[in-house]
């Protein structure tokens, strides 16, 4: 699977360590292309690469990590993304309102309004006290917790993360509580 990558974190370079491991190509693009990156990205090996903005919207699955002051300008300068799959990095869950978040949005509720035509799909890497407890004791700590409203890009998402080799949990979030929940899916 070819999977692009807008913006670098420390984030966005584990799944792309993790997705060049597992066979997938991976297409990072940042706004910063300086030697820290290049040298970063040249040891994960040949299955990840510099590249284009856009050449990484050409894939179908994009991930995305952008400042929140960045967002707006970011979205407005993207191509139809009618039948993408974006990965919202920047999301927690803190149990109050996101530090920095504009007019009461999250940067993921931004990015939803902007670009109506994309299934949008929330990575969450922080994650509050209620959601840690639900966590099974046999579980190794390779969780990643995801939330959206398309089945579809959901399905493909917790593929794409268990080929990665993390457990893929889909929460759901409503009236300012998180509710974490496992949906069993059918194959993609």
């Amino acid at each position: 699977m070819k999977i692009g990558i807008m913006g670098v974190s420390t984030v966005t370079m584990e799944i792309a360590n993790r997705a060049a491991k597992a066979g997938h190509e991976v297409l990072i693009s940042h706004m910063r292309n300086n030697n820290i990156i290049k040298d970063a990205v040249s040891r994960m090996g040949d299955h990840v690469i510099l590249a284009s903005k856009d050449r990484v919207l050409k894939t179908k699955i994009i991930i995305l990590f952008a400042a929140l002051e960045d967002i707006q300008n970011l979205m407005s300068e993207l191509p139809d993304m009618t039948g993408k799959i974006l990965i919202h990095t920047n999301n927690a869950i803190l149990g109050k309102e996101f530090p920095g978040s504009v007019s009461g949005k999250s940067s993921g509720e931004i990015i939803a309004s902007l670009l109506p035509e994309a299934s949008i799909i929330r990575m969450y890497s922080i994650i509050g006290p209620s959601i840690c407890m639900l966590k099974n004791p046999d579980q190794e700590g390779n969780q990643i917790f995801y939330s959206g409203d398309a089945i579809s890009a959901k399905r493909k998402v917790k593929s794409f993360f268990e080929t990665l080799g993390l457990e893929a949990i889909d929460i759901e979030i409503s009236d300012n509580k998180t509710v974490a929940f496992e949906k069993q899916y059918d194959s993609v």
